[in-house]
């Protein structure tokens, strides 16, 4: 990589550099027995070794005598429907992050579940160990969620990192148990002051009688 990008760097260099990297791969699809189809983008180092290296396979196929991919290997490989895909890119092509999921929460949710028209389905028990060989597979529940406008923490969190939605997540549980011990806290008391009035008013009635 440095060495391509030096400012320095002479058309002999560049060529004798690009011979190497050629004849590395052309060893390597040698070994695998198997002739790649190749695809690079146009203009930068890839196409050049990419030329390369197919003028190189075609020469040598050329020659079925002294051809390299030839024997048992080729039975499979050459000739084959399902002959690899090369794709040849320069290293300052960031090829990773496409393949990434976004990270945002409703990305993911589209990405990983089914999701479709604002409806999640989810199976029960997804993501969880497998049965062990021979048992019979346990038959999955599915539960159905709609995803809409109404929902107020869907509009506020759809487009955050996930993270900060699992943290919301607990936040607003940790909410729902303090209101809901503080709603037990009522009624305790309510009864309570139920209780006193129903025995004081049953004392008065008892004594009026």
């Amino acid at each position: 990589m440095e060495a391509i990008n030096r400012a320095d760097l002479q058309d002999t260099d560049m060529e004798a550099i690009m011979d190497t990297i050629v004849d590395s791969l052309f060893c390597f699809f040698v070994t695998l027995g198997a002739v790649p189809i190749i695809r690079c983008p146009r203009g930068n180092a890839a196409e050049m070794v990419a030329v390369k290296l197919d003028k190189k396979l075609r020469e040598n196929l050329r020659d079925a005598r002294n051809s390299l991919f030839t024997g048992d290997n080729m039975a499979s490989g050459q000739f084959s429907f399902q002959r690899p895909l090369f794709v040849l890119v320069d290293r300052n092509i960031d090829m990773a992050t496409p393949l990434h999921h976004t990270w945002t929460y409703q990305a993911l949710i589209h990405d990983v579940l089914d999701f479709q028209l604002n409806r999640v389905v989810i199976e029960e028990g997804a993501g969880a160990e497998p049965s062990p060989a021979g048992a019979r597979p346990k038959k999955k529940n599915k539960k159905t969620y709609d995803l809409t406008a109404a929902d107020r923490f869907w509009q506020k969190h759809k487009g955050s990192p996930f993270p900060e939605v699992a943290e919301s997540v607990q936040e607003e549980l940790d909410t729902y148990r303090a209101q809901e011990d503080e709603v037990k806290r009522l009624k305790s008391i309510m009864k309570r002051l139920i209780d006193l009035h129903t025995n004081v008013a049953t004392a008065v009635l008892d004594h009026i009688k």
